[in-house]
């Protein structure tokens, strides 16, 4: 089986159609991005993985597994998404707060919250389930791609760049943004999957520049 089955047996047992990042993306409960409205929606196809995994659920009976957001592929690259709002988190969660060691404790938690590692392995045991297969990415190169709404800068050099569009960031600090996305990135190296961070906006050039090359 390679990743284009996989994708289209999934889309038939779900009996699904397909959307993009920027419907399924809430910054807000039940507003997407999209009617924001987002300046540059995304136009790659995507399956409603969170949907997939309640009618699996519900199929066998079973309690409310985790899942990522959203799958798509590319040639015969598999690809997990799970969507964060970065900017939201970092301009309401945090906005009142002073304490450093407090603001560093709080990026900490939701990171951990987010509970990435349940999230891949219970949605690759679905797809194995879908499949009849006891591993079905044993040949299929899938990738947990982690997709914000902000720039995914970590190294401290780039925060002059990123500061040079401030007004972007709707006065996100800097500084903050910098730690979470090392957290998030640390966090994604550490389950073990080939794994990609990349900017909402981004999203398109990366599917389409990404070849059968790792």
């Amino acid at each position: 089986m390679d990743a284009t089955t996989l994708y289209s047996l999934i889309k038939s047992y779900s009996n699904l159609d397909e959307t993009q990042i920027c419907v399924l993306h809430k910054p807000k409960p039940k507003t997407p991005c999209i009617d924001n409205p987002c300046p540059t929606p995304s136009q790659t196809n995507v399956i409603d993985f969170d949907k997939v995994k309640s009618i699996f659920c519900q199929i066998n009976n079973q309690s409310q597994l985790a899942s990522v957001d959203c799958i798509t592929h590319k040639d015969n690259h598999f690809l997990f998404v799970e969507i964060k709002s970065n900017k939201n988190f970092l301009s309401h969660q945090l906005k009142n707060s002073n304490a450093e060691t407090e603001d560093d404790e709080i990026i900490k938690n939701k990171v951990v919250g987010y509970n990435l590692k349940k999230k891949i392995s219970d949605s690759i045991h679905i797809c194995n389930e879908i499949s009849e297969s006891t591993n079905v990415f044993e040949s299929i190169p899938c990738i947990y791609v982690l997709v914000t709404d902000t720039n995914t800068i970590e190294d401290p050099a780039q925060r002059l760049l990123a500061n040079m569009n401030i007004l972007a960031y709707n006065s996100i600090d800097i500084i903050k943004l910098t730690k979470l996305n090392k957290l998030l990135r640390e966090n994604l190296e550490s389950l073990g999957y080939t794994n990609r961070y990349v900017k909402c906006s981004h999203f398109d050039d990366y599917i389409k520049n990404l070849s059968e090359k790792k």
